[in-house]
């Protein structure tokens, strides 16, 4: 596979715990088939992987990752490797944002030295955004899985850090192409409720150059300050 995913150690066992022969074999599917990671169960309890917040289930808010169609059409469209920027329209409750951040964890957790930046308007939203959405994420991943990614907050700078391939996720804000100039190329530049950024064409024109990949998701609600820049790119010819 080349992503340096599994060594000596994958059978130990901890805190009851343990990587089994049919875990390994999920692990290397997940690595090729980015939908099992979001939607796929352990091989061995059937427990989801990934289990979101729904905040407006007071009963039962920690579920799966709703299985709609358009969520899996969006993941296949974001795993081309031929096409660099993409752009989603979405309404609100669809998930789009969860799945931006969800996008960002998946590179960090199974490919090596990947540097994902997730910008909003502001630092402070952008770190909102990641620590309230990765950590319901982490929290409850299985025990098993927790303990062989490795994962590491580290509210400090920002960021959530990935012992296992040394890729990290971090929040940015306005002057986000400062932070990225002081770092190496960004794996992926994922920009939430870009209509609203108030330098959106200076960031992605900044960004675009030094990014493999990038995202802008958002709602093009006219009068915003990235809101014409948005629907020009909308427009353009894919």
């Amino acid at each position: 596979m080349g992503f340096g995913l599994f060594d000596s150690d994958s059978g130990k066992k901890s805190s009851g715990s343990e990587l089994t022969p049919k875990r390994v074999a999920f692990l290397e599917a997940c690595a090729k088939n980015p939908g099992l990671y979001f939607w796929g169960t352990d091989p061995e309890t059937g427990q989801h992987i990934v289990r979101t917040k729904d905040t407006h289930d007071e009963e039962n808010p920690i579920k799966p990752l709703p299985d709609w169609p358009y969520l899996a059409f969006t993941v296949k469209q974001w795993a081309r490797e031929d096409v660099k920027k993409h752009m989603v329209d979405k309404p609100r409750q669809l998930m789009v944002s969860w799945l931006l951040v969800l996008w960002m964890d998946y590179a960090s957790v199974f490919k090596q030295y990947c540097r994902c930046l997730l910008n909003k308007a502001t630092q402070q939203e952008a770190e909102y955004m990641l620590f309230d959405r990765l950590g319901v994420v982490h929290k409850y991943w299985p025990a098993w899985f927790a303990e062989w990614v490795e994962c590491e907050p580290k509210k400090t700078t920002g960021e959530y850090f990935y012992g296992r391939t040394g890729s990290s996720v971090a929040a940015t804000g306005e002057n986000v192409d400062d932070r990225a100039a002081r770092g190496d190329q960004a794996s992926i530049f994922g920009v939430d409720e870009a209509a609203r950024h108030p330098r959106l064409r200076e960031v992605v024109a900044a960004l675009m150059p030094m990014s493999k990949q990038v995202i802008l998701v958002s709602t093009p609600e006219a009068g915003t300050p990235g809101s014409q820049y948005f629907n020009e790119i909308l427009m353009e010819e894919p």
